[in-house]
């Protein structure tokens, strides 16, 4: 079981580290700044199912807000909407924002403000973390298993 455990971290903090090094390569070869504007939030709502305790279904619904920036490039405008989003409005419309673009290829982009892909690849990493110490820990105990009876 504890072999489960420490993959499953291992798994976990390798996609935080992905996350981490696109940000870094994205950060590396966007060396251009231009001012920006959130032009709007793209709100997206997901609707789910659940079951309790006692089997009985329920839906569930999930928002997401996903801000769409707007940069010019060389007289060219460009639209893009943030790949993450969050829970809550972390920008407002009409909001002014600093972006870096790669003058190779002014689509790849990121806005200074937007912290939210960066923590996403953090937080992994972290339960990625506590996921892999759980696994020692429950290598560790006389019989293997981290339920306390």
């Amino acid at each position: 079981m504890f072999i489960i455990i420490l993959a499953a971290g291992i798994g976990l903090i390798s996609v935080g580290l992905f996350f981490h090094r696109r940000q870094k390569k994205l950060e590396s070869s966007c060396t251009m700044r231009t001012e920006g504007m959130v032009i709007r939030l793209d709100r997206q709502e997901r609707t789910y199912s659940e079951k309790d305790d006692d089997g009985n279904t329920r839906e569930r619904k999930s928002v997401t807000y996903h801000p769409v920036f707007n940069y010019e490039v060389g007289g060219r405008k460009i639209e893009k909407t943030a790949a993450a989003g969050s829970g809550r409005p972390e920008f407002t419309e009409g909001q002014s924002v600093t972006v870096m673009y790669d003058p190779q290829n002014p689509e790849q982009y990121y806005v200074t403000e937007d912290k939210t892909g960066s923590r996403f690849g953090i937080y992994f990493m972290i339960f990625g973390a506590i996921v892999f110490i759980m696994g020692i820990v429950a290598m560790l105990l006389p019989n293997g298993s981290l339920v306390v009876s």
